[in-house]
């Protein structure tokens, strides 16, 4: 009886529910709305802090649903598809574990992406407690992505590295 890779199951089902949020934010809502709570927790005290702020959203959301997020979107989708296929229907770890590289690649690239649209869209704010705030909260969760999918290639590498030398020792 062959042991069943645990570790791609697990992977595979937080990157689908990561997909899932992701997909969801292309056709979530696109109108622009700052309640008192939301300013209050970034801390906007004035009316124009608030204005820019929304502004800068609504200038933001075309940039994160342009063409080239949805090819990315497309590429992240189609590369999980690809993991599940190999995974559950050809059982074949070493093609889901490269598929599930290319997976990791195009989720690096729509948080570039969505940093780069960030970065782009500062300049709409006149004040520079906003500008960095928005610029350090961008590069944050961009650092984050990026912490997160190199704990996916590491969990990923050296459980194929074991695979394939346990082959080897059969073979």
């Amino acid at each position: 009886m062959k042991k069943k890779p645990i570790y791609m199951y697990v992977l595979l089902v937080l990157s689908s529910i990561g997909t899932m949020l992701t997909f969801q934010s292309f056709f979530g809502e696109s109108k622009v709305t700052l309640t008192d709570e939301m300013a209050t927790a970034l801390n906007l005290t004035t009316a124009l802090e608030k204005k820019e702020y929304v502004f800068f959203l609504e200038k933001l959301i075309p940039d994160l649903r342009g063409p080239v997020a949805w090819l990315l979107l497309s590429l992240l989708i189609g590369a999980l598809m690809a993991v599940a296929y190999f995974l559950l229907g050809k059982e074949d770890l070493i093609k889901a574990s490269y598929a599930y590289f290319g997976q990791i690649g195009a989720f690096v690239l729509i948080s570039l992406h969505t940093l780069l649209a960030y970065r782009s869209n500062t300049s709409v704010f006149t004040s520079e407690k906003l500008r960095t705030l928005m610029l350090g909260s961008s590069m944050l969760t961009f650092l984050l992505s990026v912490v997160v999918a190199l704990v996916y290639v590491a969990i990923i590498y050296f459980k194929l590295r074991s695979y394939r030398a346990s082959r080897e020792g059969k073979e």
